[in-house]
């Protein structure tokens, strides 16, 4: 496979330590092949030569194992070395989606993330949840989120903030539907009943998204809550205040990676396989690219104004597995790893925190990340 750049052949009768010198001792991808040439597993470690060891050592004659007898059947090595989880990540999918399928669904599955969308345009509209967005949709999605209970969190949220209908079945009824009590607590405007038109509920939705989408609308009200306090409007900047906790915690916690899915597009900045050497990967949900090791930025003027360019496209949806991986980025907590908006000055800044932060320490055994077979 392309994806891998080095290969060494593994000789049983050939002493192991002379072997082991010639495999880096490094974070890496890499693929096993037996004798026929078949690759047979594929994984991600820390420390190549340390898996190796521990694989292909001799076992003792009356030592009896229900694993792989690597030594009887490896013949062949090949790996490419990685020095982020975001590369690891891809290298590792894109090398299981090809040799090894099922393994591949059963690790796209296992980053599934949430979303909540809403269609402004249907007749009467509603947040839902799911794991499948739709890209016409993709303004009004929003996400990601890690877990169920997160997304419809989520929602709760912001039909309390917005006073929105809790009850779908009663809004289709609308206006001859029979209000709720949420209408006699005034946390509904109750178009259900006709006490306001359907086209006033939609009203209601496109202030919601805005809120969502606009992450300074919360400051605002802050501010006017301040400004009620002051001026001793206390009643008002009391009704305020819940408002804002609301739209602050759509940020937060399990939340604060959420944005519309048009804008799950970035620039990472990643580290390199030295202190001061850096990657870039676009990542669109129609794209990821990874770019080759750099040290001077100047040099990859050409290839940052490229990947702006890309990233600033809206094309048409071409799979939910590149929103998958890219989600799977954006939720994780690398140190090694920043997310820009593709510029210059974005990537700069990001090349120097990540100069700043701390090198990871190598490990000394193999440190599994992933494996399939």
């Amino acid at each position: 496979m392309d994806l891998f750049s080095h290969q060494l052949t593994f000789d049983p009768a050939v002493e192991l330590a002379g072997f082991l010198a010639q495999v880096p001792a490094r974070w890496v991808v890499y693929l096993l092949f037996d004798e026929a040439g078949r690759p047979f597993q594929l994984l991600c470690v820390k420390n190549l030569r340390a898996s190796l060891a521990n694989r292909l050592c001799e076992q003792p004659a009356d030592e009896k194992t229900r694993g792989i007898p690597y030594r009887q059947v490896v013949r062949k090595v090949s790996w490419r070395r990685v020095d982020s989880q975001a590369e690891a990540d891809w290298v590792y999918a894109q090398a299981a989606r090809e040799l090894f399928p099922h393994a591949y669904r059963k690790l796209i599955d296992s980053w599934s993330a949430w979303y909540v969308c809403v269609d402004p345009e249907a007749k009467f509209p509603r947040y839902t949840l799911t794991d499948h967005p739709r890209w016409e949709l993709s303004r009004t999605t929003f996400g990601p989120m890690p877990t169920r209970a997160a997304a419809e969190r989520f929602v709760e949220t912001v039909v309390d903030a917005f006073d929105l209908c809790r009850y779908y079945h009663i809004l289709q009824q609308a206006p001859h539907g029979q209000a709720c009590a949420y209408k006699q607590m005034h946390k509904c405007p109750a178009p259900c009943d006709g006490s306001v038109s359907v086209g006033m509920y939609h009203y209601l939705i496109e202030e919601s998204i805005a809120a969502i989408t606009s992450p300074g609308v919360a400051d605002i009200h802050e501010k006017r809550m301040h400004q009620a306090a002051g001026g001793l409007q206390f009643e008002l900047a009391g009704r305020i205040k819940p408002y804002v906790q609301q739209l602050r915690s759509l940020g937060s916690g399990q939340l604060e990676h959420v944005r519309p899915l048009a804008d799950l597009r970035f620039v990472a900045v990643m580290r390199g396989s030295r202190a001061k050497s850096w990657k870039l990967m676009l990542m669109t949900p129609e794209e990821i690219t990874l770019t080759d090791e750099f040290t001077d930025i100047a040099a990859m003027e050409p290839t940052i104004e490229q990947m702006q360019l890309r990233r600033q496209q809206l094309r048409s949806w071409s799979g939910i597995d590149l929103l998958t991986f890219i989600a799977r980025q954006v939720m994780g907590k690398s140190g090694d790893c920043i997310f820009t908006d593709g510029s210059r000055e974005q990537i700069e800044l990001a090349m120097g925190q990540l100069a700043r932060r701390k090198t990871q320490v190598q490990s000394e055994d193999e440190g599994v990340v992933q494996e399939a077979s």
